[in-house]
Parts: C-alpha cells; structure tokens; sequence
C-alpha cells in the first residue's frame, strides 16, 4: 500500500518507528493498516479523489514530516489512524518468528547496505574516484563482500536454505534483489558462492508468488 508521490513513504516491518537507508533520499514513515477491509475501502475512495492514502498512528510523532511535505507540495491525503495495541496484528511479516530472527535479519539488511554504499561509489563522484572505485570493486571488494554473506549463510542450517531459520525473510528477498543489480552492472562469478547462489534459486524460481510476479513484472532501471 506504499504511494510514491512527492514523499516516498515505507513500511518499517518490525515497529511503530522510522527505518532509515542511507541510500534513500526520502522522507520514510510507519505505514501501517488498519482493519483490512475498510483500509481497501478507503484506499479506493482515495484514489478516485486523487488523493494519497497514508495509514499512521493517530498522533504527530515521525510521521508529522510527510504531513508537512504534503501541505508545502499541495498535495491531499486521507490520514487514517489506528490503535498503538492494533499494531501486532496487522505489522508486515517476513521479519522472523522472535527477536533473534529479527536481529539476524537486521544484521543481513546492514550488511546489504554497507555493499551497496560501497558500489555506489563506482556510480557517484568524479571520474578519478569512480575509476579507483571500480578497480577496487572489481578487483577483490565486491567477492569479500559475497565470502562474508555466504559465511553468515552456512551459520543458518549449514547454508542450504535461508539466511534464517526456514522460511523467506525480508533478508533473503533484500540481497536478491541487490545481487540481481550487481549481476547487470559488473561481473559477478555466482560459481565462486554455491550457497548464495541456490539461496536465489529458492527465492526466486521455487516460491511460486515471487516467480509469478518475475513472470509480469515491469521491465524498468534499478
């Protein structure tokens, strides 16, 4: 239910509060749901009036900064809130099952974020320190950063499943997808991390929900 307008707005998916990527040049609030089925309702009638739904905790807290991006822009919205004790009932899944799968999953987001900052930097800056960074990338960064995720990978069941426990989390569907980008951009030798490499397998091809959106996705740039 995320709506990119002029204020990009995300769903942490452990807790009522901001989860920042450094990457991310945004405003990133809780967007959390309601009952379901008033919350599609009201999308709906958001929709028709060309106005932005944004589902939040009655009160002003992190999410006072988007209200004030809308206003300064002239942008409507419909701010539906909800009860602090609804929360458990409606948060994202794919965070893991405890506090441990959660740190664990944590620790794999950073870790795709510091591998991403790194790239970025062969993309951004002038043409001397894109060239420095490239060599480097290319020349031994980039497989330092995929021996460190694979090592993380065999701590979990020997690496032949997820990065945790048994089932998909936001970890596993996070490095994909950043993998999937280095893939196009540079060369990458999936040979080399046999483990990662049928960890995307599962993710990719063997859940048949993600495999289906593959299928019809749109073809767009990172």
């Amino acid at each position: 239910m995320c709506t990119l307008l002029h204020t990009r707005i995300a769903a942490h998916p452990t807790s009522p509060r901001v989860y920042r990527q450094s990457s991310v040049m945004s405003v990133v609030y809780t967007f959390v749901s309601l009952e379901k089925k008033d919350v599609n309702e009201r999308l709906q009638n958001s929709r028709s009036h060309d106005k932005v739904p944004a589902v939040v905790f009655r009160r002003k807290g992190r999410a006072e900064l988007a209200r004030w991006v809308f206003a300064a822009v002239g942008q409507e919205y419909e701010d539906v809130g909800m009860k602090r004790e609804d929360w458990p009932k409606y948060k994202p899944s794919f965070m893991g099952k405890d506090e441990f799968d959660e740190a664990r999953i944590n620790m794999v987001l950073e870790c795709s974020e510091d591998m991403m900052q790194a790239f970025g930097k062969t993309v951004f800056g002038d043409d001397a320190s894109k060239t420095a960074a490239k060599e480097k990338w290319e020349g031994s960064q980039q497989d330092e950063f995929l021996e460190r995720f694979e090592k993380l990978l065999t701590t979990n069941k020997n690496g032949d499943g997820f990065f945790v426990e048994d089932e998909i989390t936001v970890a596993d569907m996070g490095f994909c997808i950043l993998t999937d980008y280095f893939a196009s951009q540079s060369s990458l030798e999936w040979g080399k991390f046999p483990k990662l490499n049928a960890l995307r397998d599962h993710v990719e091809k063997e859940n048949t929900k993600i495999a289906e959106w593959f299928a019809k996705r749109p073809v767009i740039p990172f």
